[in-house]
């Protein structure tokens, strides 16, 4: 994070956080093997309007992880602690990429009067596949006993569009130092509770809060379709399609993911935003 009125602190629960800007708060939850610095072009540009709060999740960054055996669910409670801590009394907009997504639809189930309207990027409602679930056991079963490499390697090329990989040598240096700063434990813990996630795709018509879809056209692990499904689920929702972006649109496509964001929420909480 780098603008010049960035506050970043641990606070009591242990969770780092940074945070830029007044107004409407927007709290940030990043993706898997990721670190709150994948939203550093939201950071320095919304927060020029709104009040951007990126999370460390727990593990992963300056979060320490609490112990190895843990389930989103209990993380979300976790973020929840964080949030009441910096926002007592006061609601907000969530944005989650992927694994981050999967925490906003817990937080967004237990605690919905403390939302506004969600963001959820390159991400899923569903729970995994009996195969997913399987292969998300493997991983863990590996990092613990041969270290990140064999598994952190392989996930960049499907992480980013085939153009970022080519022509964005920023966005592959800031993602390699994220990916490998994850400790195997982590790694392993993650991958478990994320195999166990609970399936939010069959609730998803009691979500009523307005909520915007965002998606890489390139992404190949929540490609379009996955995210269109969500769409049709919801309420009230809304998607928007990044061109040459994969699965971290976000941090790939900044300026048209951050034109759809403040769009949307102009749209549906300008009466806040005055």
């Amino acid at each position: 994070m780098s603008g010049r009125e960035d506050r970043c602190r641990t606070l009591s629960n242990g969770i780092f956080v940074c945070e830029q800007g007044t107004g409407v708060p927007l709290v940030l939850l990043h993706g898997f093997s990721l670190d709150h610095h994948m939203w550093q072009y939201q950071i320095e540009e919304l927060s020029a309007k709104y009040r951007v709060i990126a999370i460390d999740v727990p593990g992963f960054g300056k979060s320490p992880l609490k112990h190895a055996s843990i389930t989103l669910s209990e993380v979300a409670g976790d973020i929840m602690s964080a949030i009441d801590e910096m926002l007592p009394q006061q609601q907000c907009v969530v944005m989650g990429l992927s694994m981050g997504g999967y925490i906003a639809w817990e937080l967004l189930s237990r605690y919905p009067e403390r939302f506004l309207a969600a963001v959820m990027c390159d991400t899923r409602a569903a729970a995994d596949s009996a195969e997913a679930a399987s292969v998300r056991r493997q991983m863990a079963d590996r990092v613990l006993q041969g270290g990140t490499e064999g598994v952190i390697a392989p996930m960049l090329y499907r992480l980013l569009a085939p153009k970022t990989l080519e022509h964005a040598p920023n966005v592959v240096k800031s993602m390699k130092e994220m990916l490998y700063a994850t400790a195997p434990l982590t790694i392993a813990a993650f991958q478990l509770a994320m195999a166990d996630r609970h399936d939010f795709h069959p609730e998803l018509s009691r979500f009523t809060l307005p909520t915007l879809l965002i998606v890489g056209m390139d992404d190949v692990l929540t490609p379009p379709a996955e995210m269109q499904r969500i769409q049709e689920s919801l309420p009230d929702a809304e998607i928007v399609k990044i061109p040459e972006a994969g699965h971290m649109a976000p941090l790939e496509q900044p300026t048209l993911v951050n034109q759809a964001i403040d769009e949307f929420l102009s749209r549906k909480l300008g009466h806040l935003l005055l």
